[in-house]
């Protein structure tokens, strides 16, 4: 705290930390090259997520290019039924932690934000069949998603791939297509 503004700020202890985070697991540092790589070969927003505190959060972003586009902020949460993200960290779990993921009231974000948790689990079995979520605006409207998991070497899952595209671009045919890719 500044003594005569009495205004906060971070100080070096945090920035200290994430770099010793950084150099012992540098998720980002590996990643990116693969977000950018998918992001040139689509020309749609991709972005990296990472679940940490019992949460799936974006980390990394690469933004479209093209005018009329997705855009994802950093740090924003992304809840495991109504995004791509979510479904393809789901899909990864074992069923018990699907299960008690799925226990909560499951919150509207859209009006097709899926809140049943059988319809939920439906679209996680769908996942895992063809390995990567599709969300046809289940977090925000005109927003289509894919999304492939993360998976640990010890075969956790710890993040997920996504694509976003706006729906006036991207249909079923052209999300299946990216999905893969992803």
């Amino acid at each position: 705290q500044d003594g005569e503004t009495r205004k906060y700020r971070l100080g070096a202890a945090p920035v200290r930390l994430a770099r010793i985070r950084q150099a012992r697991f540098p998720f980002i540092a590996v990643a990116s090259p693969f977000v950018k790589a998918l992001a040139d070969a689509v020309g749609e927003t991709v972005h990296l997520s990472e679940f940490a505190g019992g949460k799936l959060a974006t980390i990394h972003v690469e933004d479209s290019t093209q005018a009329h586009r997705v855009i994802v902020d950093v740090g924003a949460a992304l809840p495991f039924h109504a995004t791509a993200s979510g479904l393809a960290f789901l899909a990864s779990l074992p069923q018990p932690e699907i299960d008690r993921a799925l226990a909560r009231p499951l919150e509207r974000f859209s009006p097709q934000t899926i809140t049943d948790a059988g319809a939920v689990r439906e679209l996680v079995r769908e996942t895992v069949e063809r390995g990567f979520s599709i969300s046809r605006q289940g977090f925000e409207m005109g927003v289509f998603s894919t999304a492939a998991p993360i998976i640990a070497p010890s075969g956790r899952p710890v993040g997920a791939l996504a694509v976003a595209a706006p729906t006036a671009r991207a249909d079923k045919a052209r999300m299946l297509e990216i999905g893969a890719q992803a």
